[in-house]
């Protein structure tokens, strides 16, 4: 499984964004990726990164697959 992570302003790739899909974890790449050798199932999906909101759904995988999620700029506030 690919997950690619995106800034959702820019489309930009998102490097160094912690990707956990239950027990299974990694960091994107410079290009805003992190691969995952898994087996079909049902996993939670949650991404962030400092600077980001975090983001988090389910999904189910049947075959090898490629995930986009994009992360919003947290606000902020001085």
């Amino acid at each position: 499984m690919v997950v690619r992570v995106v800034d959702r302003n820019t489309g930009r790739p998102v490097e160094g964004a912690m990707v956990m899909l239950d027990a299974y974890t990694a960091t994107t790449n410079l290009d805003g990726v992190a691969v995952f050798e898994i087996p079909p199932g049902s996993y939670g999906l949650r991404v962030g990164r400092s600077g980001y909101r975090y983001e988090s759904a389910y999904v189910a995988l049947s075959a090898p697959s490629e995930v986009t999620v994009r992360l919003t700029p947290s606000m902020v506030i001085l």
